[in-house]
């Protein structure tokens, strides 16, 4: 029989789930950034890219990657984990609200 109860767990889980996605998330722009600075390096190395001298602008000394695009390099899976979490709390507050009615019917 489905309750109260078992739906506060599940939403539970959903958020431990959700915290975990976050975290991997994360390592995944942190692994981006790494690999971009380390492509910058060695570009630099092997004279493709101009080495900073002390005059250059911040523009030209040291090529960023954009927040937004390092933001939004997010492998396939971990989307679809978001998407699939977002859908599971849906219905579990579906549920809910259909556990309330029925209660108060």
């Amino acid at each position: 029989d489905l309750d109260i109860n078992k739906l506060n767990k599940a939403q539970a889980c959903i958020t431990k789930l959700n915290n975990r996605v976050n975290e991997l998330r994360s390592q995944d722009v942190d692994r981006i950034r790494s690999e971009y600075t380390k492509l910058v390096s060695n570009l630099r190395i092997s004279g493709a890219l101009p080495q900073p001298s002390a005059t250059d602008d911040q523009l030209g000394a040291a090529p960023i990657i954009p927040n937004h695009i390092a933001d939004d390099a997010v492998p396939g899976s971990i989307r679809r984990a978001e998407h699939f979490l977002r859908m599971l709390r849906i219905i579990i507050q579906y549920l809910k609200n259909r556990l309330n009615s029925e209660e108060h019917a």
